[in-house]
């Protein structure tokens, strides 16, 4: 599947959470976890 980049603005706790998944590894990027809520 080909990756497309796109830019999106969420809530900084939004993001504070998903930094915290990917360093408990639940995630293997900030990419992925985007990808699997959505």
């Amino acid at each position: 599947m080909t990756k497309v980049k796109l830019s999106i603005a969420i809530d900084e706790e939004l993001i504070d959470w998903l930094e915290n998944e990917v360093d408990s590894k639940k995630f293997g990027s900030k990419s992925h976890g985007i990808e699997v809520a959505v």
